[in-house]
């Protein structure tokens, strides 16, 4: 495994996320990168912000806070499929997508 492999990318029109698994040691955990575009329509500044979690049901759980499931996959690891799937079965609105995030996890 590479010390920091992308699992999950997600984007929109002025924001993205991508979630790494992070090797380290004899451990891993789970870090995202948050970028929000939309202040420089204001001429201000990006905002960019890393969230690490030890879990990746923690992860998801910080994720949720961002309405994550309203972004448009782009990437998802195969070793994750199942587990994204599950996780955002839930929360998805809409027949488009649920389609959209099922073809996504491969599913």
């Amino acid at each position: 495994m590479k010390p920091r492999e992308k699992v999950v990318e997600l984007g929109c029109e002025g924001g993205s996320i991508t979630v790494y698994r992070v090797s380290a040691q004899e451990q891993s955990y789970f870090e995202s990168d948050v970028h929000d575009w939309t202040p420089t329509l204001l001429d201000e500044e990006p905002i960019h912000s890393t969230i690490t979690a030890g879990s990746w049901d923690e992860m998801v759980g910080l994720l949720n806070e961002h309405r994550w499931h309203t972004l448009a996959p782009i990437f998802i690891h195969c070793d994750f499929r199942r587990l994204v799937w599950t996780a955002i079965q839930s929360r998805l609105d809409g027949e488009r997508a649920v389609e959209r995030w099922r073809e996504a996890c491969g599913g």
